[in-house]
């Protein structure tokens, strides 16, 4: 299975594998190769999007806007991917006074609410 998804200035596309249980995220469309691209994977609505400290984490320096996380020794059931591209390198996803992301970022399914995040529900897919 293919999702390919573009949100915000990220384009977050994943790929899985039932047999293997493992999951692979290739996003591309950070504006430099500054700071980092963080990838959380999410297993439940706990958290998501951003709270990484409920999903499987990876980060990696960005060549040409693009980075890969691949995710290993998964169960079979539902998933969502949140990005980040933490431009500045300060360690989180930096946002206005309303809560609003001020880097790019991108989730599974591109969801585009107003005024809210995405949430779970609209972000899932299954392994």
């Amino acid at each position: 299975m293919i999702l390919s998804v573009k949100t915000g200035f990220l384009a977050v596309m994943v790929a899985s594998s039932t047999m293997a249980g493992e999951i692979t995220v290739q996003i591309s469309g950070a504006p430099t190769d500054t700071g980092i691209i963080g990838c959380s994977l999410f297993a439940s609505k706990d958290g998501f999007p951003m709270d990484g400290s409920k999903a499987n984490q990876q980060s990696h320096k960005p060549v040409n806007g693009a980075v890969t996380c691949q995710f290993t020794d998964l169960a079979a059931g539902s998933y969502a991917v949140a990005s980040a591209h933490d431009a500045n390198g300060n360690g989180k996803t930096d946002t206005n006074f309303l809560g609003i992301p001020k880097e790019v970022w991108g989730v599974s399914n591109n969801p585009r609410p107003k005024l809210r995040a995405p949430t779970f529900d609209e972000a899932r897919f299954t392994l």
